[in-house]
């Protein structure tokens, strides 16, 4: 009977302690926001602007591939907003660089994303 009680504990220990190196992983893994004003460069796919959004708000992008990865608005004007809607609509990978406020991203730069097969 003692030893079923240790090898009760032991496991109760062992996945205690499993289950707190998972909250860790779960920290480590969550990326603080950029600072308003701070220059970022994200890549990704470019997804259709909101309805109720405003004109100089071309379209929205993730800055990554997971759900809880931030989404923000894509700000331009002039040709940088003709040539960032042409590139959403070809479906093409960008990589974008611009000035963070907020939700959004005034863009500086964009650029098409070629990955080559193995």
């Amino acid at each position: 009977m003692k030893k079923a009680w240790i090898a009760v504990c032991l496991l109760f220990a062992f996945g205690c302690s499993v289950s707190a190196l998972g909250a860790d992983d779960a920290k480590k893994g969550k990326k603080d926001p950029p600072a308003d004003g701070s220059t970022i460069t994200i890549t990704g796919m470019m997804a259709v602007k909101a309805k109720d959004a405003k004109a100089d708000i071309v379209c929205r992008m993730t800055s990554g591939n997971q759900k809880m990865d931030p989404v923000y608005n894509l700000v331009a004007t002039g040709e940088l907003a003709t040539k960032i809607q042409s590139m959403r609509e070809n479906g093409d990978r960008v990589k974008v660089t611009g000035k963070v406020t907020g939700d959004n991203i005034e863009v500086a730069s964009i650029e098409r994303v070629v990955y080559m097969k193995k």
